[in-house]
């Protein structure tokens, strides 16, 4: 029995050596699995995640299973599932967009609609009424009303008139040629510019002359020009001048001439001057010339600055004869004495020399901060429109003087950014220049002048566009402006054109903005709409007639903080092309779509008439905005659309220009806005 046990014990040892190998394949803590790549058994759907399953290469036998991503959730739209017609409404359904999924969460009903085409085909006539019709895209049925009689007039013209005697004017019927007249007035004179005849001498007067420059008309005026008082300046200005206060028993003290950034400037001191003879050398220059800035004292100091075409002369007169005269020290030496007239020529007929506007501020930033307030100028630089230099020595409280000298009312200054102690800069405007500064101060102490000072001066682009303005505009601009800049506001962005002046503000209040139209109420007497935050903003409109030109104003506070104000002018009509499109838009969105009309504007905004009409209307969707721009295209409008922020489509076509705009919940609102302008 024991050699049987060792006879088998053998050949099992031999079995289990072979198949050892096979064996290990899945099984034995040796033994691993050989997986396959993981595969889409379902896909992640609305409400349930995805499953994956993978196989072992060895025994198929054996998957394992995991879950992939999370449910998306339903996404939820409106679909159409009964169209409607023009006649009968139909029906929407609320149900998720993704194909694989069948849940839907009520429906609603869509009103029919006729898709109208513009009103035409009018059987009016000049002096019948008649009819005109519109059809539906949709279903053809078609809408009759009535069109009343009346003549397509010509604009007035052919006046008559002359200067002294009424006359009449003539249009025409552009559609049966009828003719019709009306009165008009006198006209008047259109006077030249005046023209010098004979010039005045020290004790004759002299004389010019202007005419009227209508045709036909041949009528003149004269009128005396006031005796200088004696002398003339000629091409050798500074010797004339000389010779002109010396026959006045002048005598001149000192003088001297510089070279200054590209602009050459002569300075002159007289003694024995006497105020009569100041104010007679004065009405010579402005018979040369224009006085462009007075600062007479009240204690009988004179001081002027005069523009002479080629050269600027500013005199200072000071009639208690001070020992140095500190508003001239840049060319006056400190041992001058005796003396009470200062006059210094500023020529800027050098090539490469500084714009006027700059190189006056830059002479008074310099003698103000040098003379009176004691800096230092470490550096400076500058081109024909701006000039920059570095200041040492400076104290804040030397940096207050500064800004309140500039911004006192002799000067004019406007501040468009008030001085900040945090990061120690100021900005205002004024006089054609802008002014910026920065200070720095290591030394907390008001008084201490340890500080440093950056100044930069350049030509104002906002004061020009200001000037290219309407006139009354640029007016009105100006005293707004310093009332809003006076309550601390800051320009964030601004436009204008001819007509028009837009400009956002920041670092104003609710109440500041209360405050300001409260003002306004005293001047624009037609209060148009009040409202309280209903769309995020408060707003209010006014509008006021003055010698035939009516203004309107829109200004706003939203509740970002931002102050919003428009101001243009409304000269005359609206452009009939304008209003026909204008009213083929309204109709399609209220009448066709449900909208409603929210606010629209008609102006006019250049010199030659362009009109522009703008409007938004509320409840109207991106579809409306879809419809709209199909429905333009389809009366001739061709165009592009443009989705960079919101969707937007430009067109043009009958000689106008449409833009139309689609807004997603701006100020928690949708709507779409419509501009029309004239080609």
């Amino acid at each position: 029995m024991k050699a049987l046990k060792k006879f088998l014990i053998v050949p099992v040892v031999l079995v289990c050596l072979v198949a050892a190998p096979i064996l290990t394949g899945c099984f034995g803590s040796a033994h691993k699995h050989d997986w396959g790549a993981w595969g889409t058994v379902s896909a992640v759907t609305c409400t349930a995640k995805g499953v994956e399953k993978r196989t072992c290469a060895k025994d198929s036998s054996h998957t394992e299973t995991q879950d992939v991503g999370e449910p998306l959730g339903h996404e939820m739209d409106w679909f159409v599932t009964t169209p409607g017609t023009c006649a009968a409404g139909g029906v929407e359904t609320y149900a998720c967009k993704r194909p694989s999924c069948s849940h839907s969460d009520g429906t609603r009903a869509i009103s029919g609609a006729h898709d109208w085409t513009v009103w035409g085909d009018s059987t009016a006539t000049c002096t019948t009424a008649g009819k005109e019709t519109r059809t539906c895209d949709i279903c053809d049925e078609t809408e009759t009303r009535d069109v009343p009689a009346g003549h397509a007039w010509s604009a007035w013209g052919n006046n008559t008139a002359t200067c002294l005697a009424a006359g009449t004017e003539s249009r025409t019927c552009t559609l049966c040629t009828e003719p019709d007249t009306r009165s008009t007035p006198a006209r008047g004179h259109a006077w030249s510019t005046w023209a010098v005849t004979s010039q005045p001498t020290a004790t004759e007067p002299g004389e010019r002359e202007r005419a009227c420059t209508r045709s036909g008309c041949t009528v003149t005026e004269t009128e005396p020009i006031p005796p200088t008082g004696g002398g003339s300046i000629g091409d050798d200005v500074e010797k004339d001048i000389e010779t002109w206060w010396n026959a006045r028993g002048a005598a001149l003290v000192w003088s001297d001439s510089a070279d200054f950034f590209g602009t050459r400037i002569y300075g002159a001191a007289y003694s024995g001057t006497t105020s009569s003879n100041v104010l007679d050398f004065c009405t010579l220059l402005l018979n040369e010339g224009e006085l462009i800035y007075n600062d007479d004292g009240d204690v009988g100091v004179i001081d002027r600055y005069y523009d002479l075409g080629d050269y600027l002369l500013w005199l200072v007169f000071e009639p208690y004869n001070k020992s140095t005269l500190d508003d001239a020290s840049f060319f006056v030496p400190n041992t001058s004495a005796g003396w009470n007239l200062y006059i210094e020529i500023v020529y800027f007929d050098i090539d490469g020399g500084m714009h006027e506007d700059v190189f006056v501020m830059m002479m008074a930033s310099h003698m103000l901060l040098e003379d009176y307030l004691g800096a230092s100028r470490d550096w400076q630089d500058s081109g024909y429109d701006w000039y920059e230099a570095e200041y040492s020595d400076v104290s804040l409280q030397a940096v207050y003087s500064f800004i309140s000298s500039f911004t006192h009312s002799s000067m004019g200054f406007v501040q468009k950014y008030p001085y900040s102690d945090t990061d120690g800069t100021w900005e205002a405007y004024g006089h054609g220049v802008v002014i910026y500064l920065e200070f720095t101060d290591p030394n907390t102490t008001f008084t201490d002048p340890s500080g440093t000072l950056y100044i930069w001066i350049g030509l104002d682009d906002r004061s020009d566009g200001i000037n290219n303005m309407h006139p009354q505009l640029s007016a009105s601009v100006s005293i707004i402006e310093f009332f809003l800049f006076g309550m601390g506001g800051h320009i964030e962005w601004y436009d204008y054109d001819y007509f028009a002046y837009y400009a956002d503000y920041s670092g104003l209040t609710e109440i500041d903005f209360l405050n300001f139209v409260d003002m306004l109420k005293m001047e624009w007497n037609e209060l148009l709409f009040d409202d309280t935050w209903d769309y995020g903003y408060i707003e209010w409109r006014g509008s006021l007639t003055s010698s035939g030109v009516t203004w309107e104003m829109e200004i706003a506070f939203n509740s970002a903080g931002i102050f919003q104000l428009d101001l243009r002018v409304d000269l005359g009509p609206i452009d009939p092309d304008v209003e026909q499109a204008a009213d083929a838009i309204y109709s399609f969105l209220v009448d066709g779509k449900g909208a409603v009309l929210w606010q629209v504007d008609w102006y006019l905004w250049g010199p030659n008439g362009e009109c522009d009409y703008s409007a938004e209307y509320l409840n109207a969707s991106e579809q409306d905005f879809n419809d709209l721009v199909t429905y333009l295209k389809s009366l001739g409008f061709e165009g592009y659309t443009s989705g960079a922020h919101h969707p937007e489509w430009f067109g043009s076509g009958n000689g106008l220009r449409i833009t139309v705009a689609f807004y997603d919940d701006y100020y928690h609102v949708d709507y779409i806005a419509v501009i029309i302008c004239t080609e």
